[in-house]
């Protein structure tokens, strides 16, 4: 995700990240993960400031010095353990 310098401050970052959120439950996925530079001291605050919580490096950015990764749980989603991209079961 990235906002271009003369759009910054209007809230369109915040917007963007609740769409993909949206999207993403909408399909039924009930956690989503993301990874973030430890220097992009924007994303990380609004990551937080959306519910964002802090995990452990996953995938390719296990290791990573520079890496910052989040989850979240998706509304209306059941998450299941240890996945990182669960989806609801299809009759619950």
């Amino acid at each position: 995700m990235f906002v271009v310098p003369a759009m910054r401050g209007r809230g369109m970052g915040r917007r963007m990240l609740q769409f993909l959120e949206d999207q993403a439950a909408r399909r039924g996925f009930a956690r989503a993960v993301l990874e973030t530079g430890n220097k992009q001291t924007e994303a990380i605050a609004l990551y937080e400031s959306a519910g964002w919580h802090p995990i452990p490096p996953f995938g390719p950015y296990i290791g990573s010095p520079i890496s910052v990764c989040f989850a979240k749980r998706l509304a209306g989603n059941v998450i299941v353990p240890s996945a990182h991209y669960a989806r609801r079961e299809e009759n619950s």
